[in-house]
């Protein structure tokens, strides 16, 4: 059965896009500046930044998790005989 193979693409292939969306998150945040009239402005707090970097360890959590089922299925042998019983 290809369970293992067809579950551990899709979690590497969702990783994938996690990981991208992780990266569009980072480089399109773009820091904010406050004027120095503004300097004792509250910073984002704890939660915040924590949500922002969800993205990235669950891409990074898929893609070893598919790495696992990939790997652990392709070293099985497959259940076809070589040679056909008569």
């Amino acid at each position: 059965m290809q369970f293992g193979r067809l579950h551990g693409i899709a979690l590497l292939v969702f990783g994938v896009f996690l990981l991208l969306a992780q990266a569009w998150i980072s480089l399109s945040a773009t820091p904010s500046v406050p004027p120095a009239s503004q300097s004792a402005a509250p910073q984002a707090s704890n939660r915040e930044s924590i949500i922002h970097l969800l993205p990235g360890i669950l891409g990074i959590i898929c893609l070893a998790g598919g790495f696992v089922f990939y790997l652990r299925e392709r070293d099985k042998p497959t259940d076809v005989p070589a040679h056909p019983i008569r």
